[in-house]
């Protein structure tokens, strides 16, 4: 499977690699270092794109499949570090992706854990918008002009009257002459325009993504002598720059006190009297159109030759830290069994069988001398008692749980404020926010969900440059962090929920099996999965792909690409603007797929059971102390990892008839081994009091409410503390027997000596 993971790494690291170098040769860039593969017809091009990024949702989502698979790989401990642990009194889990082992691995492998996080994350930010669409925006010219304008003496080019007003429409620092050039050209081209009424007016200008021919407003009741003798009423430039909102002149006059977005179903309820301006109560007698061009053939597919080195680097990045995992790995194995990594429960259950634990001479002095060394597991004899089910929500630490449910919890909370705030935004402008209409907008591009202010010292950059479109890069693709890295920690509770299950198994009559290691010897199985078998790796792999491209659909870079007004329009290149934008489709639906897979999560955990075992043996298939306290075989099964096994009551030794030794719950191959029998008592591994640490978190989250009470609570609570330490810090004294009289044998007692 490594060599398969660095296969998928190098074939991605060289598809990107080719793909990049081919469109910087073929399409080279222009200066913003965006370069266009082709510009045709919209529909096609749209389902191109979605194409494009249902692929490159794969792609990474495989790639990020590699890292986690490695990741797990790096943070497993090896035996050198759990024996260096477990003299410390210290854990280790085995077998799962786990957080914990950071701190006590080798500081390389834990670098470069993070270093593959990290760059497998980032890759999902890039990925999604290496490639991208532009929609075309028409820079219309538009004029207000007098009844009489065509017959009036008034040259607009020779009088400028737009140099005395204080403002127009789309007025851009720089660009004023050039703006006003478009303007006062339209007064000799009206008599080649084609004059329409004021409803095909309206409709044709009110959806700001589809007009593309210049035009004349002409008044009904304002002549040139009414206006200071000039034909020119007001003017000004249309999809300049915030072409989302180059509508809103349309309704100007009607707006309520609750502002409404200006569409067809608030303007028609005015068009026949149309109105402009809110105090100069212009009335429309009709409109001059020049004549335009088709918007739908003018889509263009592009792609960001930044974004596109950084995916480059990343990968190559990504793909050396896959290949020095597995060489660092290999390099391990040669060196020993005692430095290869522990990958799965498997190999530690072999290592720890293979060679078993014994008593250490620090342990030993530690307890002698008064100091032992605080463990979260003991060797004791303690009676077994088993449940008849006992849910897999039980296999995972309440800290973990809590932990998880809270990282869930904040992400769906803050998409679905974001979605009932987008979904109110559209409602208070008098939009269509039920399921027929929402289901309406689709995935596509909504002038009314547009977002183009950016954060902070960004807020005040040129739009249309390069800066503003990889902060919208970011932004837009920051929720795809998110995912990622709650992905991490659902991962987390399957993988040790399904490691628990394959532990149990082993306390089954038929439940004798060969070990599932990395490394396989004599009879031993191979992991061709690292806990996740494929019923259950494929489903999520198929969820996490599907779950990043919804929310790929949800919020996006929107690239919009300028054209002069007329059926020859020139590219604008100074007006194209970059922005975010959303669909309350794809929010939904992300919303209710993350929903689903939780909910699909929970239930798992509460339905699926493990029967017949003790409380807390199911969180022990991960715990290094626990697999080495069950891994003391009897002395005759030395070759015990290498053949099927199970996990049973062995008899007392053989020559160990002057002393009753008590029955051990163990691994072994012994064809004799007994299943344990609820209500009997065996030498067993036990977890010490875990309750205690959440106690105290209780009565620290009591002093949040009472800081007196608090006060109180936390100095009784380290009262109590230090009494219970400093009862474990006397030696106890080991009894020659049991407590039912019973002679414990040297091992026995040696072990619970350890132990304690």
């Amino acid at each position: 499977m490594l060599r398969v993971q660095i296969i998928v790494a190098a074939v991605i690291l060289g598809t990107q690699l080719a793909v990049t170098v081919w469109a910087v040769l073929a399409f080279p860039p222009d200066e913003r270092g965006t370069g266009t593969f082709f510009w045709g017809d919209c529909s096609s091009i749209d389902t191109t794109d979605r194409a494009v990024h249902v692929a490159l949702n794969i792609v990474s989502s495989l790639f990020l499949g590699v890292g986690h698979y490695c990741m797990q790989i790096l943070v497993a401990p090896s035996r050198q570090e759990l024996d260096s642990a477990h003299r410390k009194g210290k854990a280790m889990e085995v077998g799962v992706p786990s957080l914990k082992n950071l701190v006590r691995i080798k500081p390389k492998r834990a670098v470069a854990w993070v270093m593959i996080g990290a760059i497998a994350t980032l890759l999902h930010v890039f990925w999604n918008s290496f490639i991208f669409t532009s929609l075309p925006i028409a820079v219309i010219p538009v004029t207000i002009a007098t009844a009489d304008f065509q017959t009036a003496a008034y040259n607009w080019t020779v009088s400028d009257p737009l140099a005395h007003f204080s403002s127009w429409w789309g007025r851009m620092p720089g660009y004023e002459e050039e703006q006003k050039s478009m303007i006062y050209t339209l007064q000799s081209a009206a008599a080649n325009f084609t004059r329409i009424d004021v409803e095909s007016c309206v409709r044709r200008y009110v959806d700001p993504r589809e007009p593309t021919s210049p035009l004349i407003v002409v008044a009904r009741n304002v002549t040139t002598a009414q206006n200071n003798g000039s034909s020119l009423i007001d003017g000004g430039i249309l999809g300049w720059l915030g072409w989302e909102w180059s509508n809103s002149w349309i309704c100007q006059a009607y707006q309520p006190e609750i502002w409404r977005y200006c569409n067809w179903d608030f303007a028609k309820t005015f068009v026949d009297q149309w109105t402009l301006g809110q105090q100069r109560g212009i009335l429309v007698d009709h409109c001059l159109v020049g004549e335009g061009a088709d918007n739908t053939k003018r889509c263009g597919l592009h792609y960001s030759t930044q974004v596109a080195i950084t995916v480059c680097i990343c990968t190559l990045l990504e793909t050396l830290l896959v290949c020095w995992t597995v060489f660092h790995h290999t390099s391990q194995a040669k060196r020993g069994r005692y430095t290869q990594a522990l990958i799965t429960t498997g190999d530690a259950i072999q290592s720890f069988l293979d060679t078993p634990d014994t008593p250490s001479k620090q342990a030993v002095e530690d307890v002698t001398a008064g100091h032992p060394r605080q463990r979260s597991v003991e060797l004791t004899v303690a009676t077994w008692r088993t449940h008849a089910r006992i849910p897999w929500f039980k296999a995972i630490s309440p800290a973990f749980w809590v932990t998880s449910l809270v990282l869930f919890a904040t992400g769906v909370t803050v998409c679905s404020y974001v979605f009932w705030m987008s979904v109110d935004g559209r409602k208070a402008a008098g939009l269509d926010t039920s399921l027929a209409g929402v289901w309406k907008d689709g995935f596509g591009v909504s002038p009314t969900m547009i977002a183009s202010d950016l954060p902070g010292s960004l807020s005040g950059i040129d739009r249309s440059g390069t800066t503003a479109l990889l902060a919208n890069i970011l932004i837009a693709n920051s929720p795809q962090v998110m995912v990622s890295f709650l992905y991490i920690f659902y991962n987390g509770i399957l993988t040790r929920q399904l490691v628990a299950d394959e532990w149990v198994r082993f306390l089954r009559k038929d439940g004798k099996k060969a070990l599932r290691v990395s490394s396989p010897m004599g009879m031993q199985r191979s992991s061709h999965f690292l806990s996740l078998p494929f019923r259950y790796s494929v489903p999520l792999m198929t969820v996490s792909i599907l779950l990043h491209w919804l929310i790929s659909q949800s919020i996006f870079l929107v690239q919009s690409s300028a054209f002069s007004a007329g059926p020859d329009g020139q590219r604008l290149r100074m007006s194209d603007y970059s922005a975010r934008g959303f669909t309350l489709l794809g929010t939904g639906l992300a919303i209710a797929l993350g929903l689903v897979a939780l909910a699909a999560l929970l239930l798992n955990s509460l339905i699926r059971r493990y029967h017949d075992i003790p409380p807390g043996f199911q969180r022990m298939a991960f715990h290094s102390m626990a697999i080495q306290a069950l891994c003391q075989r009897p002395e005759g099964d030395s070759d015990a990892a290498f053949f099927p096994v199970r996990i049973g009551v062995t008899s007392a030794d053989a020559g160990a008839s002057a002393t009753r030794c008590w029955p051990r719950v163990v691994f072994s191959t012994d064809t004799e081994l007994q299943t344990p029998k609820n209500g009997e008592r065996y030498l067993q591994p036990v977890f010490v009091d875990e309750a205690s640490p959440w106690r105290k978190l209780l009565v620290m989250g009591r002093g949040a409410i009472d800081r007196v009470w608090a006060a109180a609570s936390r100095f009784w609570s380290r009262l109590v503390s230090d009494t219970r330490l400093q009862n474990l810090a006397r030696p106890k004294r080991l009894e020659d027997s049991d407590e039912d009289g019973f002679p414990l044998c040297e091992e026995t007692r040696e072990f619970i000596l350890v132990s304690q």
